[in-house]
């Protein structure tokens, strides 16, 4: 085989090595970006807790065209927080949606972990509630303890 013919053979196994490399690079940045919470994020993984007893979550997804609603926290206000889901089985427009229902006497800060979206974070006034509705899976609902109101009663 001539010289040339080699050098060219060798040349494109080096460059089709390095796009491949290039695109695993690219495929593990975008993993870590979108499984991570976000960066410079004043609720990371470390400083969440629990709702406050004092308070109670529902989260319902439309599955098979049924909406599923799960309840959490405060059994008192376990109707009161389902009020909050909007249940449309014929719709997609929301598939995910989360409320958050509070007879504290604090405020407290709540974080919505989405899946491969930027997670949302509102803070609930005493005996406040707020509900998110949203195109993506809503992975965890958690409480900032930055602001001191994860522990009260």
């Amino acid at each position: 085989m001539d010289i040339s013919v080699t050098r060219s053979l060798e040349s494109r196994t080096f460059v089709n090595s390095l796009k491949a490399a290039l695109l695993v690079a690219l495929m593990a940045l975008a993993f870590v970006l979108f499984h991570s919470p976000a960066y410079a994020d004043n609720c990371s993984e470390g400083e969440r807790a629990s709702i406050p007893p004092c308070a109670a979550v529902a989260q319902s997804q439309v599955v098979d065209g049924k909406t599923e609603i799960k309840v959490s926290g405060d059994a008192n206000l376990e109707n009161e927080a389902k009020a909050g889901i909007e249940v449309d089985n014929t719709s997609s427009d929301y598939q995910y949606q989360a409320s958050v229902v509070s007879h504290c006497s604090q405020p407290f800060t709540v974080k919505f972990d989405l899946a491969w979206a930027s997670d949302k974070t509102t803070t609930i006034e005493p005996s406040g509630s707020t509900e998110l509705h949203t195109s993506h899976r809503i992975q965890q609902v958690s409480c900032c303890v930055n602001d001191g109101g994860c522990s009260q009663q």
